[in-house]
């Protein structure tokens, strides 16, 4: 009867330091229109972001408020794009 060994090996993972920084995708950037920094303000502090430039760290609540802010153009777009919504536009 033949016995089977098994080799139980650990994986080591680097462990590396939360420091409240998160990296973001670069924010659109054209010539025009879009080639200010964009500004995020939390709690009395202001964060001025490039746009087009990536490797670019944050802390986690810059990325929350700009993930918000995304979400809020897409949202405003889907209401203003639907015609019931265009239809009460008028009944405010």
């Amino acid at each position: 009867m033949a016995t089977k060994k098994e080799e139980v090996v650990e994986k080591k993972e680097e462990v590396v330091a939360d420091d409240g920084y998160v990296e973001i995708p670069p924010l659109f950037y054209d010539k025009e229109r879009y080639s200010a920094p964009v500004s995020v303000i939390v709690n009395g502090k202001a964060y001025l972001i490039p746009r087009g430039k990536a490797g670019i760290r944050v802390p986690k609540v810059v990325k929350e408020v700009l993930e918000q802010s995304e979400y809020q153009k897409q949202m405003a777009t889907n209401f203003i794009r639907n015609n019931e919504g265009i239809k009460n536009l008028g009944e405010f």
